[in-house]
Parts: C-alpha cells; structure tokens; sequence
C-alpha cells in the first residue's frame, strides 16, 4: 500500500525510489510500534497475551488497499471517501482488537489516541532521517516544523 501511495506523494521531491523506499519502511515501522504499545496498553488491563498483534493489525488495516480507487473520484468525493473508510478502518480495528483481547472498546480506542502523538514523533523522526539520507526533499515549512518536532518541541511545529 505504501507503495502506490508513494505515487501520489510527489510533494516529497521527486525520486521515487525514495519516496517509495521511506514510505514502505515507515509503515512497516510504524505497525510494529503500534503493535508493540498496544500490547502494554492491554496488558495493563490484564489482558494475558498469547501472541503478536501485528498481524492482527495489517489485517485489521486491510482496506487500505481499497483507498487507491479514491483517485478516480472527483477531489472533494475522493476526500470524503478516503475519510469514510478511514473511520471504518478505526472501527475495524478498534472490534478486532476488543474482540482478541477481551477488553471494552473504549480503552482499545483510549489507546489509539494515546499512540497518535508518538506516531506524530515517529514520523518526524522518520521524515528528518529520510530528509537526511536524501531519499526525500521537504518542503522548507514542512522541513522546520519536522526539526521542530523531532527535536522535542513539538508545541512549536503547531
């Protein structure tokens, strides 16, 4: 998925092989994170964890192989349908992880937002060290807010 997304990034300069190689590696690392810190966060409500939740997640994140044929949709229906099944996505994940762990659903969705910001920081983590290693060219606003998140101060990117 991150591939074809890749594709459409093209704010991001213009080496593809890049784009492509930055946005696969940080879904990838981005999954494995959020696996790992759902993980503790249902083990404090002493959920007994017998296996990996990764696959789990990719499976629950499944439609997002759907969002490429949003493109063919005029803009302002692509974006309502991008945003559509992005929040049946959170549902689907939301169900599938109560569903496995047992636990209610509003402390799988706590979860979830207590993941975003540490998300936000891997992300700037993951856009400078792309930036870095040239696989990506941002944009010089994008580029100081990035530093500015990155570096812990995070209330100045905004």
């Amino acid at each position: 998925m991150a591939v074809i997304g890749s594709a459409g990034a093209s704010d991001l300069g213009d080496d593809i092989g890049g784009r492509m190689t930055f946005l696969v590696l940080f879904t990838w690392l981005e999954t494995l994170c959020f696996a790992q810190f759902m993980g503790v966060w249902l083990r404090l409500a002493k959920w007994k964890q017998t296996g990996s939740l990764f696959g789990l997640i990719v499976v629950a994140n499944a439609l997002q192989f759907v969002e490429p044929l949003t493109s063919w949709l005029p803009d302002q229906g692509a974006m309502v349908a991008d945003m559509v099944l992005s929040l049946i996505e959170v549902m689907v994940l939301i169900n599938a992880l109560a569903q496995v762990s047992g636990v209610s659903r509003l402390r799988v969705l706590l979860g979830i937002l207590l993941f975003s910001p540490l998300a936000l920081v891997l992300l700037a983590a993951s856009l400078s060290l792309a930036s870095a290693q040239g696989w990506v060219k941002l944009p010089a606003e994008l580029m100081q807010s990035v530093q500015g998140v990155s570096s812990g101060g995070a209330s100045k990117a905004f």
